[in-house]
């Protein structure tokens, strides 16, 4: 049953849009101003919701997340530590491939694919 009617609904929209198409130019104008009009008709008897927006309930797990700014601080104090690694293995000569600003460890280059061993 229910699946009719959105069979049915969708099937007049893509009729209707189909005979949108095929109107000339200034009916199709008029007849997307009437919609329109009729559109904010309906808007403004709309009941509309006014005052302060309403408090949230803060969950358990809410208030035992941490903070977003630690987090952020932890981030950027993870980046800089791996940053501050990658930068002295280059200045101690370690095998990273540079280019330009850009560091590549050896643990991101590809490796051939491990041999199937009989059991």
């Amino acid at each position: 049953m229910v699946e009719t009617v959105l069979w049915g609904a969708g099937a007049a929209v893509c009729v209707a849009l189909l005979l949108h198409a095929l109107l000339p130019a200034p009916t199709q104008n008029r007849l997307d101003q009437s919609a329109r009009r009729i559109w904010q008709a309906v808007r403004a008897g709309m009941p509309r919701r006014s005052g302060p927006p309403r408090a949230t309930r803060r969950t358990p797990e809410d208030k035992a997340a941490p903070n977003t700014r630690q987090a952020q601080r932890e981030a950027e104090l993870e980046a800089r530590d791996v940053i501050d690694r990658v930068r002295r293995q280059a200045r101690d000569g370690s095998s990273v491939e540079r280019d330009g600003n850009v560091y590549r460890p050896d643990a991101f280059k590809s490796r051939p694919p491990k041999q199937d061993k009989p059991h």
